[in-house]
């Protein structure tokens, strides 16, 4: 039996993809990339927002729209969780929906749907077939979210936040290290929470992974503002392997908007939260990510976070355009802002970022930074590779190397920066 899986989403959702993968190959189950090969096709949907909603149900169909008559479809994940009853309604030439919250019985669904007994084990974050570069591996250190924000589904789909251990956390990454990793990503919807219900504490894990042998960095995602303290930023200073690269979604900087969806923090803690962070680092990296067309948002709150975005001057920015997401309380909100204006704002922001990006990557001239060699980009016939500001989901950007020849992927090198793009730096190795 052969098996194929399409991941959509985030970094979240291919953990889940991976522990799949690590469940066939623990079972003797082949995988293959190519679905025509396959007996069972596997989609693992994203539902977050509506593009991907939409990304995901087009996925669906052009599947089952190639597929062969032998050939099954099961479709799991955020989609499949959110809209269940309504997808097996409306979809029935898919073999099973399975939600999230059915994961720990996948063998037996799995087994259902093939009508042979092929897996035996549960899905295990220590059983994993990863699908990024061998030398850098997501960790899941939490799942579900208790946060609220008024325009987010995600505590619909995932449900309350749950902490993992910081013991079963630490033997993964344990793991990991041993298969060859060199860079750890530790996600959750909020990573700043981690640990709070069971007493235990994300400077407490960051600590214990901080003195296993073997590993050369591990990076944060997703901190949410608020509940970055001096505490968080002394553990980051006081471990030199944790990338001072602090990815915080602040949505907004409008207090009044940010009062309507639900945030706890304010567009002066925001300010005064980038100054402490630089105040403390050398050289960090700020990631952000904001929505602009939030019900009610009036051309002066649209100012009030252009005027955010110039003053803090994030390293790196995405911009989201609302999503009206149904069961959410933005969604019984009045006042919508139209799409033709959510695009112009949308514009104008990255327009502004665009500017203010390629200013702070001219700043990087001449300076020196390790980096891990990712690959060969065959458009620009130049090899590439990732320092600790850049994040290992392609959204970031790269370093590029003048004259290498055939480097080893996955090596560590001394780069010096000689120019700069926008988003990209152009380097040399030393």
């Amino acid at each position: 039996m052969k098996v194929a899986l399409i991941t959509l989403g985030c970094a979240k959702n291919l953990v889940d993809s991976e522990m799949i993968l690590g469940l066939m190959k623990d079972n003797n189950v082949s995988v293959t990339t190519n679905k025509k090969e396959a007996d069972v096709i596997i989609i693992n949907t994203c539902g977050f927002i509506e593009s991907a909603k939409e990304e995901a149900i087009s996925t669906i169909f052009k599947t089952l729209s190639e597929k062969e008559e032998h050939q099954k479809v099961i479709v799991v994940g955020c989609l499949a969780t959110r809209y269940k009853n309504e997808l097996t309604d409306e979809i029935s030439e898919v073999d099973r929906f399975i939600s999230i919250k059915e994961y720990p019985y996948f063998a037996s669904i799995f087994n259902e749907v093939v009508k042979q007994d092929v897996l035996k084990e549960k899905m295990d974050h220590k059983h994993r077939l990863l699908s990024t570069l061998p030398h850098t591996a997501y960790v899941r250190i939490a799942d579900g979210c208790d946060n609220r924000c008024a325009y987010c589904a995600i505590p619909l789909i995932r449900g309350n936040y749950v902490s993992r251990r910081i013991d079963d956390i630490v033997l993964e990454v344990k793991y990991l290290i041993n298969k060859g990793v060199k860079e750890i990503v530790l996600i959750a919807q909020d990573t700043t929470r981690f640990g709070k219900e069971n007493n235990e504490s994300i400077e407490e894990l960051l600590n214990k992974i901080c003195q296993i042998d073997g590993l050369y960095m591990v990076r944060l995602l997703y901190l949410y503002p608020n509940d970055i303290d001096q505490k968080l930023i002394d553990t980051f200073k006081n471990n030199p392997r944790i990338a001072p690269y602090f990815d915080i979604p602040v949505q907004h900087g409008s207090n009044r908007i940010l009062k309507l969806m639900n945030r706890r923090d304010t567009k002066e803690k925001i300010i005064s939260l980038a100054k402490t962070i630089r105040e403390n680092f050398e050289d960090p990296i700020l990631r952000t990510t904001l929505i602009v067309g939030f019900p009610n948002e009036t051309e002066e709150d649209f100012n009030e976070l252009l005027d955010l975005i110039k003053e803090v001057k994030f390293d790196r920015l995405g911009v989201f355009k609302y999503s009206n997401e149904e069961d959410t309380l933005a969604y019984t909100y009045n006042n919508h802002v139209s799409e033709e204006e959510k695009e112009r704002r949308y514009n104008i922001v990255m327009e502004l970022q665009s500017k203010i990006a390629q200013e702070l990557s001219k700043s990087k001239i001449g300076k020196t930074y390790e980096a891990i060699i990712e690959g060969y980009d065959k458009t620009k016939q130049m090899y590439f590779a990732r320092s600790y500001a850049f994040a290992n989901d392609a959204v970031d950007g790269y370093i590029y190397l003048r004259n290498v020849k055939n480097p080893k992927i996955g090596n560590i090198v001394k780069v010096k920066i000689v120019d700069a793009l926008i988003y990209d730096l152009i380097g040399e190795i030393m």
